[in-house]
């Protein structure tokens, strides 16, 4: 899409600002999803669409070994996320061979999500598992 130009959909609102009804920014990609707890995921590789201000992004990693039991945190997504907790989004994510329930969630104003679990189960339990998320979240760029 030009700059300042884009697809029009003014001739279909029934209020608000004209100018508002203008899609000026339109994307899609791929981005490689990394740790940040140093090498701990292989195999990996993303997508994304940004529409407007809306990031979606999906993707598949492998957590190699890992004995220390850190946090996961994938970090490097393709847009950096709105500041403010309402702005985070959300998503889901499985495993290859599920042994726990995990969460999915944003930082404020950053480029990463942290994967939250249940109590029940180490991260060092999850070498070798393979993870498949989607998130979507608004932002700035």
């Amino acid at each position: 899409v030009t700059a300042n130009k884009g697809i029009n959909f003014s001739a279909y609102a029934t209020s608000g600002n004209p100018s508002s009804n203008l899609l000026t920014d339109y994307e899609i990609g791929s981005w490689t999803p990394q740790s940040s707890e140093g090498s701990l995921f292989n195999s990996n590789t993303g997508v994304y669409t940004k529409i407007g201000r809306f990031v979606f992004i999906s993707g598949v990693f492998t957590v190699s070994t890992n004995t220390n039991g850190t946090v996961f945190t994938i970090t490097g997504l393709p847009f950096t996320t709105k500041s403010g907790d309402e702005f985070l989004g959300g998503g889901m994510i499985f495993e290859s061979s599920p042994t726990s329930e995990f969460q999915l969630r944003a930082q404020s104003n950053s480029t990463r999500i942290q994967l939250y679990k249940s109590a029940a189960r180490t991260y060092a339990n999850e070498a070798g598992n393979q993870f498949y998320f989607q998130y979507s979240y608004i932002t700035d760029s």
